[in-house]
């Protein structure tokens, strides 16, 4: 056998190399157009640099990241407000001014813009880029108010419910079954999220959509929708699972699936396709009527 070829070897080595760094960029570029589409990132996550790189794989985890959040900072805040200072709604309104003010507020802002661009007669610039250096009209300026004190309300409204310790099926698993109050921070979140999984896979994407909005629309399927919502919708039965009633929380996940896909179809029928507005429009959608139906459903789970 003659001897290994030294130029050869190298050559492999650095395709190696060079295979490993394509796919670490193409994974913080996936995160980083995603996030661009969760969060309040600015043109971070519209270049075209990452016009074919967001992914829905990524979405529903960003939610339950969020979520977490939300239930860290109620904790934080109830230890504060509501055990030493004694005031009740402090903890709510402090997870109010996180979702308005950072994690929700492209929800907030993009159903806002749909509003306008229905009711306000608002149009867009060829390219998705909005009319009047992206402003607001008087109707998505009251959209966005009605729709912010509307979650305040959601997030103040939130029932206690009962006590998972002890003699509770979950309470074995500690953290991972929090408190009844927790759990709605927990999932309403991710039932917005997922709201935008099932808005991309709903239609076409609108002529004025922007890049990233196109690629991942071309690239949803129903399975892409259905594999997230089978682990949602499980997460929701379990954690308003009280005493076995793992029906409610069924209807619940059930109910969030069709509001937000009559929503998603009824918009995009109505401005020509899906763009990003709709598509958050969609997940604002899905993160309110989970907490409306929990909401009208906790008597019933908690009772007994």
């Amino acid at each position: 056998m003659g001897e290994p070829n030294p130029t050869t070897a190298s050559a492999a080595s650095e395709e190696r190399n060079a295979n490993a760094g394509d796919h670490r960029a193409g994974f913080w570029s996936s995160l980083r157009a995603t996030a661009g589409l969760v969060f309040p990132l600015g043109e971070a996550g519209r270049g075209a640099g990452v016009a074919g790189a967001c992914r829905t794989h990524w979405i529903v985890p960003m939610g339950l990241v969020v979520g977490i959040g939300y239930a860290c900072l109620y904790r934080g805040a109830w230890r504060f407000f509501g055990e030493v200072q004694g005031i009740r709604l402090m903890p709510a309104v402090a997870v109010w001014l996180l979702d308005v003010g950072l994690c929700g507020s492209v929800l907030l802002v993009g159903s806002a813009r749909v509003a306008d661009q229905i009711f306000g007669g608002r149009s867009r610039r060829p390219g998705g880029e909005p009319t009047v250096e992206g402003r607001l009209g008087l109707v998505g300026m009251a959209s966005f108010v009605v729709l912010c004190v509307l979650k305040l309300m959601l997030w103040i409204s939130i029932p206690e419910g009962v006590s998972t310790w002890p003699g509770i099926w979950g309470s074995g698993l500690n953290f991972a079954y929090p408190h009844a109050f927790y759990r709605p921070l927990l999932l309403a979140p991710i039932w917005g999220r997922w709201g935008l999984v099932l808005a991309a896979g709903l239609g076409r994407p609108s002529a004025e959509a922007d890049a990233v909005i196109r690629g991942l629309t071309s690239r949803q399927s129903p399975y892409g929708v259905l594999i997230w919502f089978v682990p949602v919708a499980a997460l929701t039965a379990v954690y308003c699972g009280y005493s076995g009633r793992w029906a409610y929380g069924c209807v619940i996940a059930l109910g969030v699936m069709g509001a937000t896909y009559l929503f998603g179809v009824a918009v995009a029928r109505r401005l020509g396709g899906q763009t990003r507005e709709t598509i958050l429009a969609a997940g604002l959608v899905a993160e309110m009527s989970y907490l409306v139906l929990y909401m009208g459903f906790s008597v019933r789970i908690y009772s007994g």
